[in-house]
Order: C-alpha cells, then sequence, then structure tokens
C-alpha cells in the first residue's frame, strides 16, 4: 500500500511539473498574442487534461488515506 502511495505521489509531481512547463511556455508565447497559435490551443486542451487527471488523483488519493486510517484504528 505505501508503494502505491509513493507512485501515486510521483505521479503527482510529474503532473504538476509538465503543467508547471506548459504555463510558463503559454505565458511566453501564447497569451498576449492577436492571433492565437494552432499549437496554443492544443495547449490549453492539455493542461485542461492535465488537470482533470491531477483532480482524479487526488480525490482517490484522500479515499486511500480515509482507508488507510479505518484501519488503523
Amino acid at each position: 500500500m505505501y508503494f502505491n502511495l509513493q507512485k501515486d505521489h510521483q505521479a503527482i509531481d510529474i503532473l504538476l511539473a509538465e503543467i508547471d512547463i506548459y504555463e510558463l511556455f503559454a505565458f511566453k508565447h501564447c497569451w498576449g498574442r492577436r492571433v492565437k497559435l494552432a499549437l496554443c490551443e492544443e495547449l490549453d486542451e492539455r493542461m485542461r487534461d492535465l488537470n482533470s487527471e491531477l483532480q482524479s488523483f487526488e480525490s482517490d488519493e484522500s479515499i486511500e488515506i480515509h482507508k488507510q486510517k479505518a484501519i488503523d484504528a
């Protein structure tokens, strides 16, 4: 069980890092442009997907924490 939580934390860290990179790129190359690049639209979609995936990890993680607390009790 500890191993699964550790893998989940690593996956969350990777998702957060990927979101950070995309946000930096978007800030430099996409935001404030008069004509939006096609790449920027794809980037927006990818960031929405990553945020959804991150939310699912966070909800799964809270369920695991509650299960562990119940087991410990």
